[in-house]
Formats: C-alpha cells, sequence, structure tokens
C-alpha cells in the first residue's frame, strides 16, 4: 500500500485527483471527507469531479449530518439550492 497524502481545500484537490486522474481500475482509493460534496452544490469552480458518480465501499465514521431551513426560505428542496442564482449562505 502505498499512501499519497494531498492536502488542500478541504482535500478538494485529493477528490478532483481520485475523479479525474487516478486510473478506475480498483487499486485506488481516496478517504474523501463528506463535507467535500457540497463545494459541487455551491457550484464552486474548483470542483472537477461529479460526487453522484464516486463508488463508495464505506466509512470509518459515524456521523449524522443535518441539513435545514427556515420555512420562510426560498429553497424547498435540494433542487432549490442546486439551482439557485445566489446559493444560501451555511454554518
Amino acid at each position: 500500500m502505498i499512501v499519497q497524502n494531498m492536502p488542500g481545500g478541504s482535500s478538494l484537490v485529493a477528490t478532483n485527483y481520485v475523479y479525474n486522474l487516478a486510473k478506475p481500475d480498483g487499486p485506488t482509493l481516496g478517504a474523501l471527507p463528506a463535507g467535500v460534496c457540497f463545494d459541487q452544490v455551491l457550484g464552486r469552480d474548483s470542483v472537477k469531479f461529479d460526487w453522484s458518480k464516486f463508488t463508495w465501499i464505506g466509512s470509518p465514521e459515524r456521523l449524522e449530518a443535518q441539513l435545514y431551513m427556515r420555512t420562510n426560505s426560498p429553497y424547498k428542496t435540494l433542487e432549490d439550492i442546486r439551482h439557485a442564482a445566489e446559493p444560501p449562505r451555511c454554518g
């Protein structure tokens, strides 16, 4: 096993590498943080991957993530967020 650490941009560098440059022949594994998917949802130019096309084996963590909005926000579905002219402010 060869470990190649790729820090930068909340692992955005590594995620782009695994998606675009690593050979999809089986021996490459990426330990990618789930939060990097929000970079794609928010439409950041630095994203060069499609999160939905990764193949998942599992996770070493047990986390529960929540996404919630106020009822008076203009976003009612994930599609509303994806197609928003201005992305929502998140914290």
